[in-house]
């Protein structure tokens, strides 16, 4: 009878005990995003708290300022890899950016995660420990990429987490790209599991890209499953950013967001897609801003062809992307911002881009006290900096 009540008595202060856990884990939630006039459901911060710990493996340090260039998941599978190691080395860099997924979304390689192997496909593009072992062995710092929420690999995999049109089957742009619904809580964790698989593989960190709202197509035409319209749409994207960061950080995995390049440079606009700059920074430790000449339109801060003037266009936005997170740190939160690395370009596109433009580009980074930049080139055909 004694040992009956005993363990009566231990399994309430048990009881008790996981409430308490649960309720501060709530709370660190709320108080981080209670400044932005919202709450996460109840249901994100319970599946925050059950995600298990991530395995060791092999990472390296971060440089103090990465400098990078964009590989694709294709090239690192070929002899390309080792050529480019040597570009890296001769050019003073010290990063890659490799994407996690195929030029459709697939997984580039095996996952391993229990969650994730029912959507590896046959092949794997590269072998993840080979080229990171590799690279590693070099010294270079590697991030890995994966593009979020524009996969139509995961649409065929998974119906359920596709936009919808209003009037039946799934909504594509003009295109015909299909899209995952970027407020979908399975799409969410879908993404959280894939970015943590990658680091327990060895990449050093994980970038977000296309973290946003579709920007063209019949966009009055889409159904959302967890948005009615009412509410902006950069607090939508917010609160994926929240969700993302609750995860990760916790799990000392280093992140980093991809964004437009605008976005430094307007003031309470989400460009229509949900991206706002301030809303962005206190959830990853890196921001890149695609910050290329070429995208900027014909006019802007007075250049009559922006892709011409690759300092001035770089420069501004990085001044512009700097006030915007001083005004931040001023306010009254201890929430750590994220640091500008953004993306500049290394292309011809708008103009002839050579050693000079490209340099002229990092010129701008430095001057605006960057933390460093990434070099894109989607063929991953590059320019020599010196």
């Amino acid at each position: 009878m004694k040992e009956k009540k005993k363990k009566t008595i231990d399994d309430w202060i048990m009881a008790v005990l996981a409430l308490i856990f649960a309720l501060v884990s709530f709370n660190l939630v709320f108080i981080v995003i209670k400044k932005n006039n919202y709450k996460l459901p109840v249901d994100l911060v319970i599946a925050s708290v059950l995600e298990e710990d991530v395995k060791d493996s092999l990472h390296i340090e971060k440089p103090e300022f990465v400098k990078g260039i964009y590989l694709t998941a294709y090239t690192a599978g070929t002899r390309r890899l080792d050529d480019l190691i040597d570009f890296v080395k001769q050019n003073d860099l010290n990063a890659m950016v490799i994407d996690l997924k195929g030029p459709n979304g697939e997984p580039a390689f095996h996952f391993t995660n229990e969650k994730l192997i029912k959507y590896n496909t046959d092949r794997e593009l590269y072998n993840p420990k080979e080229v990171l072992d590799k690279l590693h062995k070099a010294g270079i710092y590697v991030i890995g990429r994966t593009f979020v929420f524009q996969d139509p690999y995961m649409v065929r995999a998974e119906p359920s987490f596709a936009l919808k049109n209003i009037n039946g089957g799934n909504w594509t742009d003009y295109r015909g790209v299909s899209w995952l619904d970027p407020t979908s809580l399975d799409v969410w964790q879908y993404n959280v599991n894939m970015a943590v698989d990658a680091y327990e593989q060895g990449f050093d960190e994980i970038q977000f890209d296309y973290i946003r709202f579709p920007s063209d197509g019949n966009l009055k035409a889409i159904k959302y499953v967890g948005w009615d319209g009412t509410t902006p749409k950069e607090l939508e994207i917010e609160k994926f950013f929240a969700y993302i960061s609750k995860i990760l950080r916790r799990k000392g995995v280093k992140t980093s967001a991809d964004l437009f390049g605008l976005v430094c440079c307007y003031n309470n606009y989400d460009l229509g897609i949900g991206q706002v700059l301030e809303r962005a920074l206190p959830y990853f430790d890196f921001i890149s801003p695609m910050m290329y000449p070429s995208h900027y339109s014909d006019g802007f801060i007075g250049y009559s062809n922006p892709a011409e003037h690759p300092y001035g266009v770089v420069k501004y936005s990085m001044d512009k992307a700097n006030e915007k997170v001083e005004i931040l740190q001023a306010s009254a939160t201890s929430t750590p911002l994220g640091g500008l690395r953004p993306w500049i370009q290394d292309f011809d596109l708008g103009a002839y881009y050579n050693t000079f433009e490209v340099n002229e580009q990092i010129r701008a980074v430095d001057e605006a006290n960057g933390e460093g930049f990434l070099i894109w080139n989607a063929r991953n055909v590059y320019t020599p900096l010196k």
